[in-house]
């Protein structure tokens, strides 16, 4: 970073590093200055997915997510992380579409599909 602080791999890297140490705010931080510098950062984008899922607040790494795939849709693997932080949010429409998505792209996506099962079995529990 001393020879090029907009390096994001390297912001990515201390983000590691911090997670080693236990320090969840630090490494919360670098991730996120990673993907500043680069959207498509994706360990950076991983890493704080698992970070999201641990504190059950998914608001600042959605649209993280959605900056990702709207230059690479393709990516099923992070459609997938977007799915299930619109799933474990109880957005059911859009967690459908996004997993209808995956599904027309790779009709064997295991994830894809139990998460479209468990959906659908929340969405009858709730009458939705």
């Amino acid at each position: 970073l001393t020879l090029n602080p907009n390096n994001s791999k390297a912001h990515c890297g201390l983000g590691i590093l911090h997670l080693m140490r236990h320090q969840a705010e630090q490494a919360e931080n670098r991730f996120l200055v990673a993907l500043d510098l680069d959207s498509q950062n994706q360990a950076a984008l991983l890493e704080l997915v698992s970070m999201a899922h641990q504190k059950n607040s998914f608001a600042q790494i959605k649209p993280r997510l959605v900056r990702f795939l709207l230059r690479e849709p393709g990516n099923n693997g992070i459609r997938y992380q977007l799915a299930v932080c619109l799933y474990r949010e109880g957005h059911w429409a859009a967690c459908e579409r996004e997993v209808d998505t995956i599904i027309a792209a790779d009709s064997r996506h295991d994830g894809a599909i139990k998460l479209k099962q468990s959906m659908l079995k929340q969405k009858h529990s709730q009458g939705v």
